[in-house]
């Protein structure tokens, strides 16, 4: 919602109040207890509740207007400061996941990782390079320009 509305030349005073919950589901709670108008929900998020039959869910409506759009699944990221051997670590284990996941490797590791994928309600996973996160990084940085931050 931050990115649309700095797109669209909106700024931080569109809204009379800003406030954070804490958390996806506990934005649909104060919507449908009425103590919000609106929120950003994660996709996943979204469909992980709809399929444990989450509460407020029909207390809500969801809305995108074809504006706004569904984000990219959210990426995996790692603190810039971490020791280089540390990154290399985790992007070669990354590497075995999504090898794993696309049923390269040996059988047991795959057929673990593909198990484990499943049961996190991992329906895809890709690897990328950190160049493929800029769009994203810009709408972040364009919406921080209004005054807004992460909620």
């Amino acid at each position: 919602v931050r990115s649309w509305m700095a797109s669209n030349n909106l700024d931080s005073g569109y809204f009379s109040h800003v406030s954070q919950s804490g958390g996806h589901a506990l934005s649909i709670e104060k919507i449908a207890k009425g103590e919000a108008d609106i929120a950003a929900i994660d996709v996943q998020v979204w469909h992980r509740l709809q399929q444990e039959g989450y509460e407020y869910l029909k207390e809500v409506v969801e809305v995108d207007d074809g504006d706004i759009g569904i984000a990219a699944n959210q990426p995996i990221t790692m603190k810039c400061c971490l020791d280089q051997d540390v990154k290399q670590k985790l992007r070669e284990g990354l590497q075995m996941i999504n090898n794993a996941a696309n049923g390269i490797g040996k059988p047991n590791f795959v057929e673990k990782t593909q198990k484990t994928l499943k049961q996190s309600l991992f329906e895809s996973f890709a690897l990328t390079d950190e160049s493929a996160l800029a769009p994203s990084i810009e709408m972040y940085n364009r919406s921080l320009s209004f005054g807004h931050d992460l909620v």
